[in-house]
């Protein structure tokens, strides 16, 4: 509520800074300068938006073994260039790990699973890839 009655975009303040947040308040109320808890708040907004873009980055790292797009012109993918960028990646995860699970699929890429299903059956339409075995047990075999 303060931050909005001071034109600042709310922010969450973590557990273990809240002392600093409250202590920033009482400042502000005792000196009648509110740009002291204006500064503390945006302080921990730049802090959240700083741990957020580096999640962001980890789970962008996470998944650059599947990133077709720096791949070279002379590389495995070239088999897989007329497939859709979505299609491709998941190709390349099965390719990388013949032993995936729809549910890693969906961890990887963050889809649902029948996002994960209808990218498997499309390419095995396709002719790219079949699945040995179970679905539990089985592992997908490539043929392209």
């Amino acid at each position: 509520m303060i931050q909005h009655q001071l034109g600042l975009i709310p922010s969450i303040v973590r557990k273990e800074d809240k002392g600093e947040y409250i202590q920033s308040l009482v400042d502000s109320r005792e000196n009648d300068d509110s740009t002291i808890a204006q500064d503390t708040m945006l302080r921990h907004h730049v802090a959240n938006l700083n741990h957020r873009v580096s999640q962001y980055q980890e789970a962008d790292t996470v998944n650059s073994q599947f990133d077709t797009v720096n791949d070279t012109v002379n590389s495995r993918n070239d088999t897989v260039k007329e497939l859709k960028e979505g299609l491709k990646r998941i190709y390349m995860a099965i390719r990388e790990n013949p032993d995936i699970t729809h549910s890693e699929l969906m961890n990887i890429f963050n889809i649902s699973e029948s996002t994960a299903k209808r990218a498997t059956r499309e390419l095995k339409k396709l002719g790219f890839i079949k699945r040995d075995g179970s679905d539990k047990t089985g592992k997908w075999q490539i043929l392209k």
